[in-house]
């Protein structure tokens, strides 16, 4: 171990050991305020102790963010925040026989994480923060000899704010000595009094964050979504808010209401919602230009969410029953699908009529009854059911219908159509929009080579003409796969797309039959909401180092406006790394295009680890900000962070995206290989001894498949990840649905090649890399016993292999603590392989004799 001593002496000698501590920012000379009636003995006997001003006299530490000539707290007729070194502030520029609080603040910045043990001499009443957190008291004032305390923390990678705070007038205020324990190859710290920093896990679960959005139909207000984490539940609070798109000013809150089914009513600006009382349900309606609300709808019951008809004069509500047995003890499984607890719920459709306050059953039988679309005359209605087909491929068909609403006639548009579609209305109501998969019309709508297999995730839009039952594929050139689609008026349809890693806003021109991107900020656009004409948009985007924003935009005058960034505050002294291109293209002529991000306070002439990612399911890894796998907190950790698109993702096209068709690895592993010893070898900042991977469900996958493959990696980590293909195909609620699209046609009984071959399992002894598996208990999309097998196996042949449950977590991790702990287990075990720090690994888990 290595030990390094410093010592910081304030208001007293100053050693020659605090070179670095020699800068502090100070604010002094505040006021204290002794209550009245002090001299009264409360309920314990005790009168009032004028050391405890430091107490009563308090402030937001834990909001403070001290810096250089900013006003303390940011208000403006308080003193600001000065820099003082150690020798301006041997003797107080304050001297008082009142008592005052003075606050002292400074940061220090380490590169891993870092055992503390800090030795207090305290000689007045005194509070020390640290990251605004309470950690040291003491509340008497030295006679003689100091008071000593002892403080032990355990700071991770990056920048810490220590604030002391004192109740002082003439004076000594306190010393400290500040030992570190840590680990041989421990880098030594930073001190500044700069609050600049890299990114926190904090960052990324505190604070306000923007979910989703809704343009009003005439494009002058916008309804947007917020949520916060609330650390003592650990879960996530979500509300609404009301914002004039012209002046952004919040004009109404719907925090903390109990409502459901909060939405704007068509051609209006007045928003509906429902109130749950224990024997019905009544809708209200909010006129929003006249600032009134009303009841609209009583004694309703059974609405588990509702659409409005264009014209406003009846809704279509759905409500869902669950036909289980209740308390069985033995219960026969009709089909692979009764598995699943939700799949004897089944959903009725009824019509509630405005004027004669009627409801009106739509559907019968044995189905669900799904509502896609109104008509803008509101006089039809799309509606879909769907049935599973275990002997023929691919296991489900689906009828769409299209109902008059008043005679309730009904017209088959698509019986038993193998994959499933997704239809709007045409402005006109004589096409329909259709939503699908690259084979939803077969050929027609397929853009792949010879051999072929499309990939459905792959995102297609078709329009289908009602009277002539003619289908155009009006994406099948484009390569973008289609997330979101409206067709706004008759010769504009706009859509959001995955485009490579990027997520955008197009236009299709029906007359000119031509797809234009749509100049917005940002790199990945979520929430697309359009006004009923067309004429403006609200939507949210982000970039790789920028937070999501909310922004309108005006068509017609071909200006946007950022209208909401609730976690400004937040990042204003984040500084984040630089994010570049890398692409590779092998002897094939295939390319695989990809980015990586440079750690903070990069320099060239160091080498770093690097840690390397890839794509899970289908999509690819798009440029979002923060996230499950937040690769920016991951630079600021020290790591050069890789990201690869290789072959099988969404977004580069239909012939790029058909390759996860029964591949399973066999193309993306080469590339992955061959893309890390290229930019390894062609980066001299990465260290080609020091690289690791990681990945989640089918990226668990690859990293698993990888490790059979090569021995570029020190250390993996797969999270949820498929060791046994087959296992997974069987048991996981959708394994056998998805390998429609990841191994069609394939099963373990023809394509042992793939199944047994391609498993990590079969191949255990192929792997010398150590690894750490992670897995939720209650994941039911992949299984947890996909990682109790791998890690049986590689134990039994000796391997360095770790196995870390999140306890009741399904296949994500949504907990708070859940999220923190385990996005630091992650960087925790790349520290102890890529860095050689043990430190943080074994404080979170401690060997046990077992």
């Amino acid at each position: 171990m290595r030990h390094l001593f410093i010592v910081l002496l304030l208001f007293a000698s100053i050693s020659s050991h605090a070179d670095n501590l020699n800068k502090w920012l100070r604010v002094e000379g505040l006021k204290t305020i002794k209550p009245i009636l002090a001299k009264e003995k409360n309920v314990n006997n005790q009168v009032f102790d004028v050391n405890k001003l430091v107490l009563f006299n308090s402030h937001s530490v834990k909001s403070m963010t001290p810096t250089k000539g900013l006003h303390f707290l940011n208000i403006k007729n308080m003193p600001t925040w000065k820099e003082v070194s150690a020798k301006d502030i041997v003797s107080s520029s304050k001297k008082s026989d009142k008592k005052y609080i003075s606050y002292y603040a400074s940061y220090i910045e380490v590169e891993s994480y870092s055992k503390f043990a800090i030795d207090f001499d305290l000689y007045v009443p005194t509070e020390i923060y640290v990251d605004g957190k309470l950690r040291l008291k003491s509340y008497a004032v030295a006679k003689k000899k100091a008071i000593k305390k002892t403080l032990k923390l355990n700071l991770l990678t990056g920048k810490h704010s220590i604030i002391v705070k004192t109740l002082s007038g003439k004076e000594k205020l306190f010393k400290t000595k500040v030992k570190f324990d840590n680990d041989k190859n421990y880098t030594l710290p930073r001190y500044s009094t700069s609050p600049e920093r890299g990114m926190k896990i904090e960052d990324i679960m505190n604070g306000t964050k923007l979910s989703r959005l809704s343009i009003s139909p005439k494009g002058d207000y916008v309804l947007i979504s917020k949520s916060r984490f609330t650390e003592k539940t650990g879960k996530s609070e979500r509300w609404y808010e009301l914002m004039d798109s012209k002046t952004n000013d919040i004009i109404y809150s719907f925090r903390k209401m109990r409502i459901s089914g909060l939405k704007w009513m068509p051609n209006t600006n007045n928003l509906s919602w429902l109130v749950n009382t224990a024997d019905c349900q009544t809708m209200y309606k909010y006129d929003v230009v006249n600032n009134k609300i009303s009841i609209i709808a009583k004694d309703l019951h059974n609405v588990d969410y509702y659409t409005w008809a264009n014209n406003n004069s009846y809704f279509i509500y759905g409500h869902s029953k669950n036909y289980s047995e209740k308390n069985w003890s033995l219960r026969k499984v009709h089909g692979i699908e009764d598995r699943k607890p939700y799949f004897r719920y089944r959903t009725s459709l009824y019509k509630y009529d405005m004027n004669t306050k009627e409801r009106s059953l739509i559907n019968w039988g044995n189905k669900s009854l799904n509502l896609q679309d109104i008509s803008k005359d509101s006089k039809y209605i799309i509606v879909s059911n769907s049935r599973p087909t275990y002997t023929e491929y691919p296991f489900s068909k689906q009828n769409v219908y299209i109902v008059d609403i008043n005679s309730m006639k009904v017209d088959t548009l698509f019986k038993n159509r193998s994959y499933s579609l997704s239809c709007q209305f045409s402005p006109n109501g004589k096409e329909l929009l259709i939503q699908a998969g690259p084979s939803a019309f077969g050929k027609k709508g397929e853009n792949i080579k010879k051999g072929q297999m499309a990939n459905n995730y792959d995102g297609q839009l078709y329009i289908y003409n009602l009277k002539s039952k003619k289908v155009k594929a009006i994406t099948r050139k484009f390569n973008p796969s289609i997330g979101s689609a409206k067709w706004v008026t008759d010769n504009s349809i706009k859509i959001t797309a995955e485009d490579t890693e990027y997520v955008y806003a197009f236009n299709y021109s029906i007359k000119a039959k031509k797809f234009s991107k749509i100049d917005v900020p940002g790199d990945v656009l979520r929430g697309f909401s359009i006004s009923a004409d067309g004429s403006k948009a609200a939507f949210i985007s982000c970039t790789v180092n920028s937070p999501y924003k909310a922004y309108i935009t005006d068509f017609t005058r071909k200006g946007t406006k950022l209208i909401s960034f609730p976690e400004q505050e937040t990042y204003k002294n984040v500084n984040f790394s630089k994010v570049r291109e890398w692409n590779y293209a092998d002897e094939s002529g295939t390319r695989v295009t990809g980015r990586y991000y440079l750690p903070r306070n990069f320099d060239s002439n160091r080498l770093y680890p690097v840690i390397v990612y890839y794509y899970g399911g289908t999509s690819p890894v798009s440029r979002y900000f923060g996230g499950r796998y937040p690769f920016n907190l991951f630079a600021a950790n020290g790591y050069v962070v890789y990201v690869i698109q290789p072959s099988g993702t969404t977004g580069y096209g239909q012939e790029f995206s058909a390759r996860h068709q029964n591949n399973w690895c066999k193309i993306t592993a080469d590339e992955i290989i061959k893309c890390v010893k290229d930019f390894t070898a062609h980066n001299s900042f990465a260290d080609k001894r020091r690289v690791a991977c990681m990945g989640a469900s089918y990226g668990g996958f690859t990293t698993e498949f990888l490790q059979t493959q090569t021995d570029i990696f020190k250390c993996a980590i797969s999270h949820a990840g498929i060791s046994n293909i087959s296992e997974y195909w069987g048991n996981g609620y959708w394994g056998y649905q998805y390998s429609t699209e990841a191994s069609g046609h394939s099963y373990p009984w023809n394509r042992k090649d793939i199944y047994v071959d391609q498993s990590a399992l079969f191949n255990a002894d192929k792997i010398k890399t150590p690894m750490l598996l992670l897995h939720g208990t209650a994941d039911v999309n992949v299984p947890t016993t996909q990682s109790i097998q791998l890690y049986t196996a590689l134990k039994l042949l000796g391997n360095d292999v770790e196995l870390v449950f999140i306890k009741d977590s399904d296949h994500i991790v949504v907990d708070y603590k859940q999220r923190i702990k385990w996005n630091n287990t992650i960087i925790s075990y790349f520290d102890k392989y890529l860095k050689g720090q043990e430190n943080w690994w074994n404080d979170m888990y401690p060997t046990k004799n077992l």
